[in-house]
């Protein structure tokens, strides 16, 4: 959404990316100079990617931060904590194989 040709950036966005890759939800500008780049930025929005792989969940600045949930291509899924752009080394999460199997991992103690 436009206002002024400006970005709405508090309102639901469809960005599409030429790998295939398909993202809904709240953006901000990548560059403050340049309103017009955005990227997913926000407490929930969901990407799938042109390999077939989707996560929905929250995102900083682009990346996958804090709790979301990943359904691999493979069957494979992740829900739990992610930080820049990863499984969160140090969160907790559960991750379910394709066949069945779950890992489910909690945070360290301080």
């Amino acid at each position: 959404e436009w206002c002024r040709g400006a970005p709405v950036v508090d309102a639901d966005w469809t960005l599409l990316s030429p790998d295939g890759s398909k993202y809904v939800g709240p953006v901000a500008a990548r560059d403050a100079s340049d309103r017009r780049l955005m990227q997913p930025h926000g407490p929930r929005g969901t990407l799938k990617y042109g390999n077939g792989d989707t996560y929905s969940g929250a995102f900083v600045h682009g990346k996958r931060a804090g709790y979301g949930t990943a359904v691999f291509r493979n069957g494979e899924t992740f829900d739990g904590e992610w930080h820049d752009d990863h499984i969160s080394l140090n969160g907790a999460g559960t991750l379910t194989l394709h066949d069945g199997t779950t890992h489910v991992f909690t945070k360290p103690p301080p």
